[in-house]
C-alpha cells in the first residue's frame, strides 16, 4: 500500500514538473531576437508582429477597426544592428528608432508615447492580406 502511495507521489512530482517546463515565462527560444508577436499592458488591443525572415513588422490596433476594413494600423521594415538592437524603420504611427530587445520585451515609441511590449508567441501573427500588400 505505501509503495502505491509513493509511486503516486513520484508521477505527481514529474507531472508538475514537466508542466512547469512547458509553462514557464522563459519558454520562448532565442530571448534577445526581435521575431514573432508582442502585446502591450497599457495599449490592451495592440500587437506587433516581427517577421524575420522578411525583416517586417506590422502593428496592429483592433480598435481602429471601426475607422478601417483592417486591424493593421502600420507595416514597416526593421534590421538588427547588434546583438539585441533593431533599427525601425518610419510608418505612420511608429517612428524611425533603436530599440533593445531583451528577456523577449522592448520598450517602443508609438505616437510620441513609450510602450513596454512583450512576447506572446514565438510566431509573427500576421493577417495574409497584410503580408501580400507591399
Amino acid at each position: 500500500m505505501k509503495k502505491k502511495y509513493f509511486l503516486g507521489l513520484i508521477l505527481l512530482i514529474a507531472i508538475i514538473i514537466f508542466m512547469k517546463s512547458l509553462y514557464s515565462p522563459n519558454a520562448f527560444t532565442k530571448p534577445d531576437v526581435l521575431n514573432g508577436t508582442y502585446n502591450c499592458d497599457e495599449l490592451n488591443f495592440s500587437s506587433i508582429s516581427f517577421d524575420e525572415k522578411d525583416q517586417l513588422y506590422y502593428y496592429y490596433n483592433h480598435l481602429e477597426k471601426e475607422k478601417s476594413d483592417t486591424d493593421l494600423v502600420s507595416k514597416g521594415s526593421y534590421k538588427i544592428v547588434d546583438k539585441g538592437i533593431y533599427t525601425i524603420e518610419p510608418s505612420s504611427n511608429i517612428p524611425a528608432q533603436e530599440i533593445n530587445c531583451m528577456d523577449n520585451s522592448f520598450t517602443i515609441l508609438i505616437n510620441d508615447a513609450k510602450y513596454n511590449f512583450y512576447k506572446i508567441d514565438d510566431n509573427p501573427i500576421i493577417n495574409i492580406n497584410d503580408s501580400q500588400d507591399d
